[in-house]
């Protein structure tokens, strides 16, 4: 899960910062076209947070299936957390 991680993390916080930069550059060298790339930044970043909100989501689901939709013992500290991650962490 490592290697896919900063595909599913850090592009969803890059991007929308990336997103502030060229709009303030656009803004103080009245350029819009560097405006027009900003907007597409938010865009795909925006889309990005869906995909990495949904993989945190999907994971539980997929671990709840496997295991006939009953938490194995042991195993329900875990999914609480991971679930209470996934719920409560706030978009970039």
């Amino acid at each position: 899960m490592h290697t896919i991680h900063p595909f599913l993390v850090h592009f969803p916080i890059a991007l929308p910062a990336m997103c502030l930069v060229f709009e303030l550059v656009a803004w103080f060298s009245r350029k819009p076209e560097l405006s027009q790339f900003g907007w597409w930044l938010q865009v795909v970043g925006t889309v990005w947070v869906i995909v990495a909100a949904l993989s945190v989501f999907a994971v539980l689901v997929f671990f709840r299936f496997s295991s006939h939709r009953a938490l194995p013992a042991g195993w329900s500290r875990l999914y609480l957390a991971a679930l209470a991650v996934g719920v409560t962490s706030p978009s970039p």
